[in-house]
């Protein structure tokens, strides 16, 4: 470990003996490119850190890519060979690439694999069973096949990207908050709902809004908004109907609202379920309490602690009834 740590290298030639590129190998140089040979079976977390790669070819002997591994550099492409089991966390945050092909021996995707790069298209391959929370995050993506193998979507997975259409099998059991926020999906894609342990839908409980419309109407199945639902998404309006229950944390966080009726419902509200502040719902100035009931509205509107009312003025938003 820790072999060339922090050094100034541009170029590197590993030889063919080597099996095992070790933690922090070549954290933090300069490195412009690099020739791993067949003989390398794992790359360890942090062995490429912090350089300046723009293309890799990772041969087919290797079986695991660590956390970190090619995290923050310049690559514009990779070829993944089908030997690799799993790639973990942040394994390629932070780079160029515009697209990759996940190869059919990969079971698990980790954490913000792929975060921040300009991928506008993805193929994961049909052994992958796990997306991991943040995987594609923050790309261009426009459409993303997820094959039947997956049963895990994990939160904020696919969040921020360009997609127009998905399709998820109902081999998914599991999907996370947030997990295809701030998209651009049609209107009968727009909401996510939580799955049942058998796949099913479950359209009362609502996880993520990824629709391209900003003025919208939420289905009156809906008993649920979940935790940071609508988070990211610049809705301008929203129409909650008297289905809602309960409305959970950061649920429109934000957003772009201006004003919010709440249905006669709703009987409990999370913390900053209706942020605002300077970058969430910063005109914000009215919120209508049907209900007749009183809620802790600092703490809903700007996350600090009140007292129960029914009504009030709190940073700016009147809650009248």
């Amino acid at each position: 470990a820790n072999a060339f740590y922090n050094n100034r290298l541009t170029s590197v030639i590993i030889p063919n003996s080597v099996r095992t590129i070790f933690a922090n190998a070549f954290y933090n140089n300069r490195l412009t490119s690099v020739i791993i040979p067949n003989s390398v079976r794992t790359i360890f977390a942090n062995a490429f850190y912090n350089n300046r790669l723009t293309s890799v070819i990772i041969p087919n002997s290797v079986r695991t890519i660590f956390a970190n591994a090619f995290y923050n550099n310049r690559l514009t492409s990779v070829i993944i060979p089908n030997s690799v089991r799993t790639i973990f966390a942040n394994a390629f945050y932070n780079n160029r690439l515009t697209s990759v092909i996940i190869p059919n021996s990969v079971k698990a995707i980790g954490n913000s694999a792929f975060l921040n790069n300009q991928l506008t298209n993805v193929t994961i391959g049909n052994s992958v069973t796990t997306i991991e929370e943040g995987a594609f995050r923050n790309n261009q993506l426009e459409s993303i096949n997820i094959p039947d193998s997956v049963t895990s979507i994990g939160i904020a997975a696919f969040m921020n990207n360009q997609l127009e259409s998905i399709n998820i099998p109902n081999s998914v059991k599991s999907i996370g908050i947030a997990a295809f926020n701030n998209n651009k999906l049609k209107e009968e894609d727009a909401f996510i709902y939580k799955r049942n342990s058998d796949g099913t839908i479950d359209n009362t409980y609502l996880v993520s809004y990824g629709g391209a419309a900003k003025d919208i109407i939420i289905p009156n199945s809906v008993t649920t908004i979940g935790e940071k639902a609508f988070r990211y998404n610049r809705l301008t309006s929203v129409i909650i109907p008297d289905s809602v229950t309960s409305i959970g944390l950061y649920a429109f966080s934000d957003n772009q609202l201006e004003s919010v009726t709440i249905p006669n419902s709703v009987i409990s509200m999370g913390t900053n379920a209706f942020r605002k502040a300077s970058s969430s719902n910063p005109n914000l100035t009215s919120i209508i309490n049907t209900t007749g009931r009183s809620f802790y509205w600092g703490s809903i509107i700007t996350g600090t602690s009140s007292v129960s009312a029914e009504t009030g003025t709190y940073n700016g938003v009147n809650v009248t009834k």
